[in-house]
């Protein structure tokens, strides 16, 4: 049944297109096509139309003031208080409905923003509730302010670590200079003092010497700190650089149900038909289990269970060039799609816990999009919950950390991509510990997460809003501690 039932004359249906098609882009369904179903009669259908609208819009003209089946529907709007009259010629509504305020609609060529239009959107929003696209337009609106304040308070602290290092470079190099001077100060003093027994001057250090000597060993003390923080920087680095290369170099409504998929393969084994894999070492914590590249398009019922071939509701799954591309071709905004991995070994009953993997995609959005559109990774997804995090690539170069709860879609944190970064593809990569999460960029760490929500579950692909997005070199790696 539909949300609004307009009444006109059938002279005017016509004239009463621009008004059907306003309404529905305000996301209301709307009754007013006359074409009865085999089968029925005209009057059962209109009178079950009637009976079950949520509001009539009355369309008053030349022809419908003189129309005794409008009469009678208007009546029965009037009766159950939902009627929105609506004037598209310059007359008085018939005797009995003249005291209800109609939108004067004469002359109006359908465009919006419109005062009188608008004043009909107040009556319906009374009788309706806010329009759905109002709503999703609100959501829009939210999701684009969290993302802008996320990303101007990263703008901040970008800004305020160099002054942050310079001036502790600054204050490290002025208590050096001091220590110095004081060390230099007390030779001085030594050698000014006369002379004394050497045996006296050996069991008692001078008392300006005394004086003096715990300045010199914090001076001391902050240099040494110093140097083991930047050697625990220098060492940090160092790791990052010489974990194990990926497999190629180089981002509402409640979201889809989440796709299972077992890939039972042993442990010490790579997947077929993926790059070489170098067995762990002490550096490299880390073994991939799963690799797809897509050169295929996918055949069997496993990788078909994994991956989308064809389409499903609203989003449509090709594999064009040896990539994955997911389109919302359905151009719903609050749209999203995402699937899920589960790991299980030979032997084993359970899954394997993928909660602290470490997965990383190469990304690419193509137009047209919003400014909150992303892809990326779907991480710590499970069965019996909709929540789940996912870093993604938005639109306009730029990335998140979200957060997806029953009721919306949070914005954890926010970046942009280097200039020197920005590429066809981004390459993203998460790496999952108990005390939170790591993020990086085309193999470059840009955040670390804490006080992550203790979620659990599997990783996956996530896409969100509109456009098409593309996916390639999906790898996913456990620990091997």
């Amino acid at each position: 049944m539909s949300d609004i039932f307009v009444s006109y004359a059938n002279e005017d249906q016509g004239r009463i297109m621009p008004l059907v098609r306003a309404l529905e882009a305000m996301g209301w369904s709307v009754f007013w096509d006359r074409t009865i179903p085999v089968g029925s009669t005209w009057r059962h259908v209109i009178g079950t139309e009637i009976d079950a609208c949520r509001c009539m819009v009355v369309v008053w003209s030349q022809h419908s003031i003189d129309s005794s089946w409008v009469h009678e529907e208007a009546d029965e709007g009037k009766r159950r208080g939902v009627l929105a009259p609506v004037l598209i010629d310059d007359i008085l509504p018939p005797i009995g409905f003249r005291s209800i305020q109609a939108a004067k609609l004469a002359g109006w060529d359908g465009k919006v923003p419109s005062v009188e239009f608008d004043r009909l959107l107040s009556d319906l929003t009374r009788l309706l509730g806010t329009a759905p696209a109002k709503v999703e337009e609100e959501q829009e609106r939210h999701v684009d302010n969290e993302i802008g304040q996320a990303r101007k308070q990263e703008r901040n602290r970008a800004e305020e670590q160099p002054w942050q290092a310079a001036e502790a470079k600054r204050k490290a190099e002025e208590e050096s200079r001091r220590g110095v001077r004081e060390e230099s100060q007390c030779k001085t003093d030594m050698a000014n003092r006369p002379e004394v027994d050497t045996a006296q001057r050996m069991a008692a250090p001078a008392p300006e010497t005394r004086k003096r000597l715990p300045n010199k060993l914090i001076a001391l003390g902050g240099i040494a700190l110093a140097a083991i923080f930047i050697a625990v920087i220098i060492s940090v680095g160092k790791r990052e650089d010489t974990l194990a290369p990926e497999i190629a170099p180089s981002i509402a409504s409640p979201p889809t149900v989440p796709l299972d998929a077992r890939r039972i393969e042993p442990p010490n084994e790579g997947t077929p038909g993926a790059p070489a894999d170098d067995k762990p070492t002490e550096r490299d914590a880390y073994k991939r289990i799963f690799y797809e590249g897509f050169d295929t398009v996918p055949a069997s019922a496993e990788a078909k269970s994994i991956w989308l071939v064809g389409r499903r509701a609203d989003w449509e799954g090709t594999f064009p060039g040896g990539m994955h591309r997911l389109c919302n071709v359905a151009r719903n905004q609050t749209a999203s799609f995402t699937n899920r991995l589960t790991y299980l070994l030979p032997s084993q009953i359970d899954p394997v816990d993928l909660s602290n993997a470490k997965v990383s995609v190469r990304v690419r959005i193509e137009p047209p999009n919003t400014t909150h559109s992303g892809g990326g990774i779907c991480y710590r997804a499970a069965r019996d919950r909709p929540d789940y995090l996912a870093f993604v690539v938005n639109a306009g170069h730029g990335v998140s950390l979200l957060r997806r709860t029953p009721k919306d879609l949070k914005v954890l944190w926010s970046g942009e991509i280097a200039k020197e970064e920005q590429a066809e593809f981004v390459t993203l990569k998460i790496v999952g510990s108990d005390s939170g999460l790591e993020l990086f960029i085309n193999d470059r760490l840009v955040h670390r997460a804490r006080n992550i929500d203790l979620l659990t579950g599997d990783p996956g692909i996530m896409a969100y809003s509109l456009g098409c997005f593309v996916f390639d070199d999906f790898a996913l790696y456990v620990s091997t501690h």
